[in-house]
């Protein structure tokens, strides 16, 4: 009897303690209670989610879990606060911090009932979302968005998402449209079917304005915006995050591990990526594909198809892309560079605002690119300062070259620049008696809709738009040209361009008449957007002396065009 009441004690004892040792980890374990938004009905008005409770109901709304809430995947919602759910899931290595009880998230939207509704981040951040399921698929802040879906605005900071394939920081399949969407976080992934740091599978969706500078890791196809971008469209975009696999596969790519009859478009890549095959510093392998105005100045490893741009080329074009020179050794795996589509650069063209010159189409195409000059080491998305060319002319009394632009701007009132350990001089024009003086500005600031000539003593200048429009045009012979180009005609004046008398050798540049099929005479002219032209009163294009026409004003000693009159600065004939 007394042998059985001590075992029943001793049973008692371990039972208590063992409870004691399990309840407050039950009773202090870390939840979240759903809770329904106070304003917003999510058609009418968004749903505004203010904190991560507000956050939990409406990932359940859409994904019908919640108790006795019809699912409404199709619910508009916008953020009003910056999210955390929990804390330090990184570290300043991008590595999951383990031993700690965090918070499960479940990915808004599935494969079965993709999200379709509108959500704006409002330029807000979600942090601290954890996930970590090895086998599962769509995955990430949002784990399906169809074909009506857009999510914009909103950046995913400090989370960790591990799973089997299909994921990414801010989607795991995209078939609607990623606006101005960031990831700051860890993605890994064990399958092979697409992840990326912002978008594992673009299926036919539109990604653009996107960033990732988290780290992607895992099986490839792996991205840094993209891992696959099936017949979708990545525009803008660009990745500061390291992209690495962890076991052998191919089509790893800085941007996009492999677009399938999909575009990339005016996209870059500036960190490492690292792969065995089909590796590319915006794409690892392009089928059938295109991939336009693009660069990559990050390291690209890998053993085999490794390019500075492409890895693996299965058709498709490649357009205007360019490398740095050392990061890989050709442009497309295996294929010798060729102008016009994967070029390398070296790290001087990137820094003197060729590149980002280039990028823009010379100057002539969508402006989407910028570069300070002296300040940004590579061309920069969305850039206010924007780079112009000028043209090499004949050589200062020290030995240097001179350079000369002409420049006009019709939208905004424009600051010129160059960097500190330059000079920059702005010029009105005028032509009278079939001479020309040029009259140095105050500053270098040039009004909307004015024409001006420029000197330096390098090949590229920024030209920024001012914040307000409050210039007054100052009287000058230079024009501005048309936002297209096309051929002007002037009745009563004379138009000359600023060009080469030979473009091949690059002499006697200077200001000739206008040519337009054939007729030479200077009543008509083909203008080039931001480039200003001359125009001139007939009767003040001609010499009094010979009331000859004159043919061209040319910088420097000597042409073989006739009818050469001399230009003046200020007094001082040049």
């Amino acid at each position: 009897m007394k042998k059985n009441f001590v075992k029943s004690r001793w049973l008692f004892t371990m039972l208590l303690f063992v409870t004691t040792m399990i309840m407050p980890s039950m009773m202090w374990a870390k939840s979240i209670t759903p809770t329904r938004p106070t304003i917003g009905d999510g058609k009418t008005e968004p749903y505004q989610i203010g904190n991560a409770a507000q956050l939990y109901w409406f990932a359940g709304l859409v994904n019908g879990t919640l108790e006795g809430v019809e699912k409404d995947a199709s619910a508009n919602a916008k953020l009003m606060n910056n999210i955390t759910v929990n804390e330090g899931v990184l570290d300043a290595n991008k590595d999951f911090v383990s031993g700690k009880d965090f918070i499960p998230w479940t990915p808004i939207g599935t494969s079965d009932v993709p999200y379709t509704g509108t959500f704006d981040g409002k330029g807000y951040t979600i942090s601290g979302l954890y996930f970590n399921k090895p086998t599962s698929y769509y995955v990430g802040l949002f784990g399906c968005i169809g074909a009506n879906g857009k999510i914009s605005n909103v950046g995913v900071l400090d989370s960790y998402f591990q799973f089997c394939a299909l994921g990414g920081g801010v989607c795991g399949n995209n078939n609607g449209e990623l606006q101005n969407c960031s990831n700051s976080s860890t993605v890994i992934n064990n399958g092979r079917d697409g992840t990326g740091g912002v978008c594992g599978y673009n299926n036919k969706g539109t990604v653009r304005d996107c960033k990732n500078i988290g780290s992607v890791r895992g099986t490839a196809p792996l991205g840094g915006v993209c891992g696959v971008n099936n017949s979708g469209i990545i525009e803008n975009c660009f990745n500061e995050g390291t992209v690495s696999v962890t076991v052998t596969s191919a089509n790893v790519g800085g941007v996009c591990g492999n677009n399938y009859s999909g575009t990339i478009k005016c996209s870059y890549n500036t960190a490492s990526v690292s792969g065995q095959y089909n590796v590319g510093g915006v794409c690892g392998s392009n089928n059938s594909g295109t991939i336009t105005n693009c660069f990559n100045d990050g390291t690209v490893s890998g053993q085999d198809d490794v390019g500075g741009v492409c890895g693996a080329y299965f058709g498709g074009t490649t357009t205007n892309c360019y490398y740095l020179s050392n990061t890989a050794t050709h442009g497309i795996g295996g294929r010798a560079d060729v102008s016009g589509k994967a070029e390398k650069m070296s790290i001087e063209h990137f820094e003197s605002g060729e590149v980002a010159w280039l990028l823009n189409g010379k100057g002539l195409g969508e402006q989407v690119w910028g570069q300070q000059l002296g300040i940004d080491p590579s061309p920069v998305l969305g850039s206010d300062s924007k780079v112009i060319k000028a043209a090499q002319g004949d050589k200062d009394a020290n030995g240097h070259y001179t350079y000369w632009a002409t420049f006009s701007n019709l939208k905004n009132d424009v600051t010129l620049s160059v960097p500190s350990d330059r000079t920059l001089n702005v010029y009105n024009a005028t032509v009278s008696g079939g001479k020309m003086t040029l009259t140095q500005r105050n500053d270098n600031q040039v009004a909307k809709e004015e024409g001006v000539l420029l000197n330096t003593d390098g090949e590229y200048v920024n030209a920024k738009a001012n914040e307000t429009n409050e210039l007054e045009k100052a009287s000058s012979d230079l024009v501005a040209t048309p936002a297209e180009a096309q051929i002007v005609t002037e009745n009563g004046y004379i138009l000359y361009r600023l060009t080469y008398n030979d473009a091949k050798t690059k002499a006697g540049l200077g200001f000739y008449l206008g040519v337009v099929n054939n007729s030479s005479d200077g009543t008509s002219l083909k203008a080039t957007p931001g480039k200003a032209y001359l125009k001139v009163n007939e009767n003040e294009a001609k010499a009094p002396s010979s009331a000859a026409l004159t043919r061209s004003f040319v910088f420097g000693g000597g042409s073989k065009t006739t009818g050469i009159d001399g230009i003046t600065i200020m007094g001082t004939d040049v």
